[in-house]
């Protein structure tokens, strides 16, 4: 089977992806039909109070518009961070399945990847560019987040490893 394709959600602009989040799908549809096409492709992300539709919604419709086929796309529609967008979106991938692609941001990478492995989940990582103007920005807002999401994320892998528990056990409900 193909190694899935996970795409984190970044914000909308109206009903179109925000700069930063077309440019995740771009990295992730080129991802998809470099490798083929076929293989699951996980859209997530949730609707802010300011957005008028989910993230994934309109990450699925730019992913068709763009030949990824509908039968590959999967929707995760409730996560409102990177944890949750990870935790739910492993509930969606094919029982057994412990390694998937993960597309976002350069900057958000670490933070992302860091989750993935404390749910068990050994991820590909694959960073898109941001726009110049906002590159520092969001690199220092990173830093940050990563600094806070730390210890839960040694709280998670840690509580994990400790139980005997993984995320395959904790989440196939099928």
């Amino acid at each position: 089977m193909k190694l899935p394709i996970i795409v984190l959600g970044a914000g909308l602009r109206g009903m179109a992806p925000s700069p930063i989040l077309a440019r995740r799908l771009d990295a992730a549809i080129e991802l998809w039909h470099r490798n083929g096409g076929g293989a699951p492709f996980i859209v997530s992300g949730g609707q802010g109070p300011d957005e008028l539709a989910s993230e994934a919604e309109v990450m699925a419709r730019y992913a068709l518009n763009r030949a990824v086929e509908p039968e590959a796309i999967i929707l995760e529609d409730k996560a409102t961070s990177t944890e949750e967008n990870l935790r739910y979106s492993l509930r969606l991938l094919p029982c057994g399945t412990k390694r998937a692609y993960l597309v976002t941001s350069a900057f958000h990478l670490p933070r992302a990847l860091a989750w993935s492995y404390a749910l068990g989940l050994r991820a590909k990582g694959i960073g898109s560019g941001a726009p110049p103007a906002s590159f520092l920005k969001w690199s220092l807002r990173e830093v940050a987040a990563l600094a806070i999401s730390s210890l839960r994320i040694a709280h998670t892998f840690y509580s994990q490893k400790c139980s005997g528990s993984t995320k395959q056990k904790d989440s196939w409900h099928h």
